[in-house]
């Protein structure tokens, strides 16, 4: 069996648990959870994983079939300082993908409104997209999960 120290763990898009092992915390890096329970973050562990490869995929998805702590632990120090940092980038990730959805959602209202005429000349765009981020902005501080749909 390989050993590995849990460094993240979250949800794919579909909301299948996954794991991420020594500070790879890519989604290509991620092991998805078969039938196991999730290892505790910062915990050093023992897995057995399998992999597969989807149809027209470039690489293999891998799972997590089992897993047993190791018998000596990281004090509990370094598990928490573990477990911090992987709270601190779960934050930042969504934070930007808000980010990301916010500007999406403020070029296509600009971009709308140049198609169907409201907005015929240059300096009219920030005043399109000021009143864009404005609605945006308003809509999320209600606390509105994906109340903006694209």
């Amino acid at each position: 069996m390989q050993t590995y120290t849990v460094t993240h763990s979250d949800k794919s898009q579909k909301g299948t648990p996954r794991v991420y092992f020594d500070r790879k915390h890519h989604w290509t890096d991620a092991y998805y959870l078969k039938d196991c329970d999730m290892p505790p973050l910062g915990a050093v562990i023992e897995v057995k994983t399998h992999s597969w490869r989807p149809p027209n995929a470039r690489e293999d998805m891998w799972f997590l079939d089992d897993w047993q702590l190791v018998k000596d632990q990281p004090p509990a120090a370094a598990v928490a300082a573990v477990q911090q940092a992987s709270a601190a980038e779960t934050r930042t990730r969504e934070q930007t993908a808000q980010d990301d959805m916010v500007l999406r959602f403020v070029s296509n209202a600009v971009g709308s409104a140049i198609e169907c005429g409201r907005c015929e000349k240059p300096e009219q765009i920030q005043a399109w997209a000021t009143a864009a981020l404005t609605a945006a902005q308003s809509v999320l501080a209600r606390g509105e999960k994906d109340a903006i749909p694209f």
